[in-house]
């Protein structure tokens, strides 16, 4: 292996026991950075200015963190996130999905003389569920 020799900086005139300081770091543009423009630093700040206070700080973070895990999609009556969109395009979680409201519930009777508790569809014009809607004929909509 082969070994690797740091350079020494070597002062004029220095006896052996004395301390040699280091030299100074570079400056930004003796490193070949250029340095920021500052209406791109303002820019900057007032992205992370999340509360709008003029100045970032924890509550900034916070309310950033706040956003970041804020579900995409919600359910439109309870308000509880969804893990994805809803697949048949109700917005609804499964357990408003599955214990529809009186509104939502479908309008006709089943054979013990109950009202039906399945959901209305959305093709319904009546206000009858898949099921319904094609024992009362009614007539599906026509799709392109």
């Amino acid at each position: 292996m082969a070994q690797t020799h740091m350079a020494q900086t070597v002062y004029p005139f220095q006896p052996a026991n004395q301390f040699i300081p280091n030299p100074p770091p570079p400056n930004i543009r003796q490193m070949g950075i250029a340095p920021l423009n500052p209406s791109i630093v303002q820019k900057l700040r007032d992205k992370l200015d999340v509360d709008g206070d003029g100045g970032v700080d924890l509550n900034d973070a916070m309310a950033a963190l706040d956003k970041l895990t804020e579900p995409k999609y919600k359910c439109s009556e309870c308000g509880k996130g969804l893990k994805k969109k809803s697949k048949y395009g109700t917005e609804l979680c499964v357990e408003c999905y599955r214990n529809p409201s009186d509104e939502a519930r479908c309008i006709s009777s089943v054979t013990s003389g109950a009202r039906c508790k399945r959901r209305k569809s959305s093709d319904s014009e009546k206000g009858y569920c898949g099921i319904h809607m094609r024992k009362h004929a009614e007539p599906l909509p026509l799709t392109d």
